[in-house]
């Protein structure tokens, strides 16, 4: 039998409670084992956990989260022999202390196989230095900075990852792309 993850990923909800309602409607379907927030806001992931989803989250650089010591504002996680990164900038911050982990750091140094962001409200998945960066966009509104209203779905199986970005709109995929493990440059064995 093999092995299928199944993520979703939300990132820059900004307090659209609306919007974080829909999104839980729009990953009911779609059989998703976790549920990755990325940011901005932190307490907005409250009501995926409310439905009954696993949350794993960072904070965001406009709530307090970003500077509580007692919260990982940047993390690695391994799920099925990947090793993500999940960070709410993908590059350092003003917000960030010494000792920070640098996010371009994480790419250059090829620390994991996928390299989950938000902040920028822009959804793409790119190959970078042998890494998956992947952004699932934003839903703070309808439109932000020229994008719809987006979140992603990332398939982990033992030898690739699919990445789905869907529109919040009407569920139409706007970005899928199969990667390959061996296109990865980190091994984690």
């Amino acid at each position: 039998m093999t092995t299928r993850t199944k993520i979703a990923l939300v990132s820059d909800s900004h307090g659209n409670h609306d919007y974080v309602r829909n999104f839980i409607e729009a990953i009911n379907d779609k059989s998703v084992d976790y549920v990755y927030h990325l940011g901005d806001y932190y307490d907005d992931a409250h009501h995926v956990l409310d439905a009954g989803y696993k949350v794993i989250r960072v904070p965001g650089t406009w709530t307090r989260h970003y500077d509580d010591f007692r919260i990982d504002k940047r993390r690695f996680e391994i799920v099925d022999q990947w090793k993500l990164f999940l960070t709410h900038t993908p590059t350092m911050d003003y917000h960030d202390k010494d000792g920070d982990i640098d996010p371009t750091e994480v790419i250059s140094d090829q620390q994991c196989h996928i390299f989950l962001h938000g902040h920028t409200h822009i959804p793409s998945a790119t190959l970078e230095n042998g890494v998956l960066v992947l952004n699932p966009g934003h839903i703070k509104s309808s439109q932000d900075r020229g994008y719809p209203a987006t979140y992603g779905i990332l398939t982990l199986m033992p030898d690739e990852a699919l990445v789905e970005i869907y529109s919040l709109k009407n569920d139409e995929i706007h970005i899928q792309e199969s990667f390959k493990k061996l296109e990865f440059a980190f091994n984690l064995e």
